[in-house]
Formats: structure tokens, sequence, C-alpha cells
């Protein structure tokens, strides 16, 4: 497994980043820095603090799907059987990993499954939980907002669209071509809707809005079980 931390010219929250995930358990996941063409010293800054860390230099901005994409094929190049995409202004709880790992193993079926995002300056608030859409109508509503996760957020459940900011996909389950750009923009995993995308575990992390799901679907569909990661 292969958790990719996106970048650019953000070295103070990078750094952050990888000391949270330098505390956390991993369980022998290896941490990746995907920097699109920074330019604050951020390489040069990871590369100084966390040795360990493998760094994917790009030359440009490519965001938010470019630079993933890059972060993906490199992983799945070394054989990991699944990524975490992780922004890189998140601080995860120590053992965030082994709940989201656990609930793709409880539900072979599912594809992917994302954190709940907590608020770093009050960290027993939700940021958001997830998202629903109400297709046809062109309307996303979040969920989970400013809300206490003993409000109904506390339980593993299926969604729309998850939380892209800590989202652990299955290398199975990702789009034959990677992450799909909308309108030229840093978006989605891509979906429109995926059925047996069991997420959400209520673990700190902080926000992006990324949705898993069309291409993936009808791979899922067209797939058996997953194994065990």
């Amino acid at each position: 497994m292969t958790i990719i931390v996106l970048n650019w010219n953000g070295r103070e929250w990078t750094l952050e980043c990888l000391e949270s995930l330098r505390q956390a358990t991993l369980d022998g996941a290896t941490v990746m820095v995907v920097d699109n063409g920074s330019t604050d010293g951020s390489i040069e800054a990871v590369r100084g603090c966390f040795p360990d860390v493998r760094v994917v230099a790009l030359p440009e901005n490519r965001g938010y799907a470019g630079g993933n994409n890059a972060g993906i094929r490199a992983a799945l190049e070394t054989g990991a059987k699944a990524v975490l995409l992780l922004n890189n202004d998140t601080r995860v709880a120590p053992d965030f990993l082994s709940h989201l790992v656990g609930v793709l193993n409880r539900y072979r079926r599912a594809a992917a499954v994302s954190s709940a995002i907590m608020r770093l300056d009050v960290p027993e608030v939700l940021q958001e939980a997830y998202f629903e859409i109400y297709f046809g109508f062109g309307i996303i509503r979040r969920r989970g907002v400013n809300a206490l996760p003993g409000e109904g957020f506390d339980v593993v459940r299926a969604v729309d669209a998850a939380i892209g900011c800590s989202l652990l996909v299955r290398a199975e389950a990702l789009p034959v071509g990677g992450l799909r750009r909308r309108g030229g923009e840093q978006h989605d995993v891509t979906a429109e809707g995926m059925s047996e995308l069991d997420a959400h575990v209520a673990q700190p992390a902080q926000p992006d809005n990324t949705d898993l799901g069309a291409r993936a679907r009808r791979r899922l569909e067209a797939s058996d079980d997953f194994d065990d990661l």
C-alpha cells in the first residue's frame, strides 16, 4: 500500500502531515510525496527531514488529478495493492489506516473508503463526513458539516461521494487511465455514484472534494469480490 501526499508550494503543511504519518501505525505502508512543480523548497525540505519518503518531482503543476495520477502510476509500478490519497494539509490519527483497511477487508465489494473529516481547531467536531448527490438535478449536499460524530456520523455507510482528502482505493478499482479532470480543474477520482462504495470512518483529517465512481463502478460490477489488502 502506498500513501500519496500531493504538494504544491505547501512546504510547512506537508512537513506537518508527514510528521503525523511518521507517528502513525502504517503496518508496512510506504509514503510518497508528489510535488507539483513547487518553488518554495518543498522537495529539499521533504528529502532533508524525511529521507525514507519517496519524492516524485513533477516539472509543473498538474493539479489534483494530474499530480495524483503520477503518484498512482509510480505506486502501481511497485506492486501496490491500494493507494491512499491524502491531502497535505491533514494531520492523521495514529490508528487511522487500520480502520480504513478494516472496512475494505470487511466489505469485499467495496472499491474505496474515505475518512470522515474532523476540524483541526476543534478536533471533536466534523468538518464534513461525506457527500450526497441528487442525480438529474446537479445538486451535491455536504453531510456532517460542523456536526458531532455521534449525530449519526459514527457508522460505516455506503455514500454517493466520498471525501477525497483521505481516500483509500483498491488498485483493482482504479479507473483505466487514472483520475479524470473536470474542465481542466483539479477534481475527481471519478464517478457519478458508486454502489458498494462502503465508506465513512470517523478519523481526523482535513478537506477536499473527490468522488469515486462511474468507470470504477463498471469495473466493480464486472468483477468478483476483491481480495484482502
